[in-house]
């Protein structure tokens, strides 16, 4: 018997590996500019169709540190997934597609999916903005405890009066109470038109408005006529001139001067509560 000997080995099984599939990147935002961008501005905005994948977003750093003075370029964003938030300088600006202006002073712009831009948080407000906020508020509470410690004080006078505490202006008897912290005071009085001032000591308890009447002096006035006349002071008869240190109420008044011979003639005076006042006039023969 012959023995048998094979032709050729037979093959080992091999497992079948599929070859690798090709390489195809995903499609990057485009950015179109308009053809009067300058040749620089359009080298910055060239930077928007970098994809950083780590972040899902695109990422632009217009760098225009030694160009001239901010040129403006219109450009429109598109993404792979229409509806892509568009964040420039840290703001959202809308969804892709978009169409934007920018300049070289704009800092960044980012591509960002919705839930990503929703959950990032809106820009802090200036802080001048804060501070003037918080400057109102405490001045409101400042002025709330103020009122609930203060009282006021009403000076009723014939004539206006300026209200002094030293040096500081508290008010004016013509607009209403004057308002003050509870307790003692000394104010002064003040009409300087009319040459008079006083002094007055009021006491002031917190939530009431206190009565204070005002009595000005009288002021004085010497009235005269040439050759001679009958004088009223506002339509109230005072007799025959000449006439001296009639006494009159401080303020504007009206002299009529009225003579038989040569009718009527009218002068106004003002009454000073420092120095007589005096009025003349001379009739026409």
């Amino acid at each position: 018997m012959n023995a048998f000997t094979p032709e050729a080995p037979f093959p080992t099984p091999q497992t079948f590996v599929p070859p690798p599939a090709p390489f195809v990147p995903a499609p990057a935002p485009r950015v179109e500019t308009s053809d009067s961008t300058p040749p620089y501005l359009k080298w910055a905005i060239a930077a928007l169709a970098v994809v950083a994948v780590a972040e899902g977003a695109v990422i632009a750093r217009l760098l225009t540190r030694n160009q001239p003075s901010p040129t403006q370029a219109s450009v429109t964003i598109e993404s792979p997934q229409p509806g892509t938030t568009v964040m420039v300088d840290g703001r959202p600006a809308g969804t892709t597609p978009l169409k934007l202006a920018v300049t070289d002073q704009t800092r960044a712009i980012r591509l960002m999916p919705s839930e990503a831009a929703a959950a990032t948080p809106p820009p802090p407000a200036p802080v001048t903005a804060a501070n003037g906020e918080a400057e109102k508020t405490a001045a409101a509470l400042e002025q709330a405890a103020a009122r609930q410690k203060s009282g006021g004080v009403n000076f009723v006078s014939p004539i206006p009066l300026d209200v002094f505490e030293g040096e500081r202006v508290l008010g004016s008897t013509s607009s209403g109470p004057i308002v003050a912290s509870a307790g003692a005071h000394t104010l002064d009085l003040v009409n300087t038109s009319l040459g008079f001032r006083v002094r007055q000591a009021v006491t002031i308890r917190a939530g009431t408005i206190a009565r204070v009447p005002i009595t000005p002096p009288m002021g004085r006035l010497s009235i005269n006529a040439q050759p001679w006349a009958q004088v009223s002071i506002d339509d109230t008869a005072v007799g025959e001139t000449p006439l001296a240190n009639v006494p009159a109420t401080l303020g504007e008044h009206q002299i009529t001067f009225r003579h038989p011979q040569f009718g009527e003639r009218r002068e106004r005076v003002i009454v000073r509560a420092d120095t007589p006042a005096r009025v003349s006039t001379t009739f026409q023969r």
